[in-house]
């Protein structure tokens, strides 16, 4: 077990007993192989420890039955927080007994979650017994408290010392706490942090160079690590908020004077001031500068040409807005094999650093096996394809508007808003099979129930006779009828909608959404909810035809609420009026997000704020998208807020 001692004036522990004390009156400290290489960055963590603990042991007192009883029935109960105070209180008011009740208040802090007091309470957990159960639950302990620091040195220190003579009731909790650090030691975020509180105490912070030197550390930390650092206070919490700040500021494209003016007046007594702030965000910024050299490679001709040329305008779009000294190489591909693979090698032979593209799932799939270049896809195959499905792989990423992905995107929206009986109405595109398949299983998973779906002609405009089948409109005349035939007499009567449903969800063009949406509202079923694919908007602004889809709600671009038509870009000829707007947008973003994918991959909930939506990287790779959600009014596609719902903004 852990002994306690002095520290010897070199800085090694000394000692051959193993014992668990915490008063520098014993001598002994543990001697054990790891010691001298840890004991520096331990020597004021155990010094502290054991000064804490020199206040004479008072002689015990019978503590009352009734503070005890009530501590341990919170425990019982899983009150964590209330037994926590219980036992400080039972510490307080029984001095004779306080170390073992500090020591109980220490583990419910812990239980709770609150690291902050069970440091306080163990502190107080003295003198504790130099051996024995509750020396090793003290070390225990004060392991825990040392993983959540991601301290590695000190968690191996005081779980060695616990090991010696562990009681059986406490292996698994042991076990799980070797599990924890092995966790730790491999995990990269963590030996960063481990690294950056070792280097902490050593720079010199209030130079630029030392400055940059840790926050290039902590920036390989992911954001909920960073942010629990500044939750917690720890030493190194002023600077995780600072990595924090300049990353946001970077990756959203912040001015500079304003953002460090902000962060100044956030953080006054910060040693980064707003000029070492723009300096700082002005050096860290270099390290997500665009690849020097970047093939792209889009079909120019066929079915998916105009998809590539809006595609290609979007990525010359974002590489004139930031050059830097990039050179991009576009290679055009065809729907065949030999095209693809061969524009794919020329790029690794070329000594290409990124490439972008293919857009045809099929071109994915080929491109798989060879993956010796880092790869940016434009597509995503998935099981119903028929074709391989990616799996992970460190350098092959996936940005794509998924049919199927947007679909999953509506259904977990609406689930979201406490939809939960829809009916689903089709045009007959092969596109809305998709859509419809994708849709329904995730409203299903998600504990939905989809009562009915219809399919519509889009060679049809009045699709009163299907509507009135599909809402039980002619079960209800024929009831009246019927009725009617049993009494022998004339009967007032409205027909009435079915009312087991409580949103609509359509994978419909705009054209047969501004025939669909009128009609629902003649049968009555015009204030029910209506949710859509992106493709019920054009893509172009027409306040006049596509005010009879007025309330429907949608995802959809930030880029296609409008941005592509300041300026220039109205008359692109690639966005074809803003059809292809969304692609244009992809273009872009593929451009943009390249610097960031790496930051994107050990950081799953880092979201980079893309045009098409919040983008963020999964573990297979492929790039998750939050699109943009809008509604119509008066015609026109407005953003939606997030609180708000389609039945609260219907044009009645």
């Amino acid at each position: 077990m852990l002994g306690a001692g002095t520290l010897p004036p070199n800085g090694h522990f000394s000692g051959g007993g193993h014992r668990l004390s915490f008063c520098p009156m014993n001598t002994e400290l543990p001697h054990r192989p790891f010691a001298a290489r840890r004991a520096p960055a331990l020597a004021g963590l155990v010094l502290a420890a054991l000064l804490a603990a020199c206040a004479a042991p008072e002689r015990p007192t019978a503590p009352a039955a009734a503070d005890v009883s009530a501590a341990r029935s919170a425990q019982s109960a899983g009150d964590w927080r209330t037994a926590a105070g219980l036992w400080e209180e039972a510490a307080l008011a029984h001095p004779g007994q306080a170390p073992e009740f500090w020591l109980n208040a220490a583990e419910a802090w812990l239980k709770d979650g609150d690291s902050a007091n069970a440091r306080s309470a163990i502190d107080r957990a003295s003198p504790l017994p130099d051996s024995g159960f509750d020396a090793t639950r003290a070390a225990l302990t004060r392991a825990e408290l040392a993983l959540l620091d991601s301290d590695v040195q000190t968690a191996e220190f005081f779980l060695d010392a616990a090991a010696d003579g562990l009681p059986s009731s406490l292996r698994a909790r042991y076990e799980a706490d070797l599990a924890r650090l092995a966790t730790l030691k491999t995990d990269p975020a963590s030996r960063a942090l481990a690294d950056a509180r070792q280097e902490i105490g050593s720079l010199r912070l209030d130079r630029t160079s030392d400055q940059l030197a840790l926050l290039r550390a902590l920036d390989q930390v992911p954001t909920h690590r960073l942010q629990n650092e500044v939750r917690l206070g720890s030493a190194l919490a002023p600077w995780a908020a600072l990595t924090l700040s300049i990353r946001e500021t970077l990756v959203s494209g912040q001015e500079l004077t304003g953002a460090a003016a902000a962060w100044q007046a956030r953080q006054p007594g910060h040693p980064v001031d707003a000029a070492g702030y723009m300096d700082l965000c002005w050096q860290l910024g270099q390290s997500y500068a665009p690849p020097s050299r970047v093939a792209v490679l889009l079909p120019e001709e066929g079915g998916l040409g105009a998809a590539g040329a809006a595609i290609r305008d979007g990525i010359m779009s974002a590489w004139m807005e930031r050059p830097g000294r990039s050179e991009v190489t576009f290679m055009a591909v065809d729907e065949t094999a030999a095209s693809v693979t061969g524009a794919y090698q020329a790029a690794v032979s070329g000594g290409y650093q990124w490439v972008i593209g293919p857009l045809r799932r099929e071109s994915v799939s080929l491109l798989m096996p060879q993956g010796s270049v880092p790869t940016l896809a434009l597509n995503w195959p998935e099981a119903e394809d028929g074709v391989e499905v990616p799996v992970a792989r460190d350098n092959l990423y996936g940005l794509t508007l998924s049919q199927s992905e947007e679909a999953r995107a509506v259904a977990g929206r609406m689930l979201d808003l406490g939809y939960r009986r829809v009916i689903v109405m089709l045009s007959d595109g092969s596109w809305s099979d998709r859509a419809e398949a994708a849709f329904t299983q995730a409203f299903l998973a998600g504990g939905g129930q989809v009562v009915e779906t219809e399919r519509f002609s889009s060679t049809e405009a009045d699709h009163s006779a299907q509507l009135t089948r599909m809402l039980r409109i002619e079960a209800s005349r024929q009831r009246r009828q019927k009725l009617q035939g049993e009494l022998n007499l004339p009967l007032e009567f409205e027909p009435t909608r079915r009312d087991d449903f409580d949103a609509f969800f359509m994978a419909v063009e705009p054209r047969m959404g501004r025939q669909l949406k009128p009609q629902l509202k003649f049968f009555d079923a015009g204030s029910v909810p209506v949710f859509a694919m992106s493709r019920v908007f054009s893509g172009r602004i027409d306040p006049g035809q596509d005010q009879d889809l007025d309330g429907i709600a949608f995802p959809t671009t930030a880029w296609s609420l409008g941005q592509w038509q300041d300026g220039e870009l109205a008359s692109l000829q690639s966005l074809r009026g803003g059809t292809y707007g969304s692609l244009y947008a992809l273009g872009r973003d593929a451009w943009n997000v390249l610097p960031w994918l790496g930051l994107m991959a050990r950081d799953p909930a880092f979201r980079y704020p893309g045009t098409v939506g919040q983008l963020t990287v999964r573990p297979d790779g492929r790039i998750g998208r939050e699109p943009v959600w809008a509604h119509f009014q008066r015609g026109r596609p407005t953003a939606w807020p997030a609180a708000a719902t389609p039945a609260l903004t219907q044009a009645r």
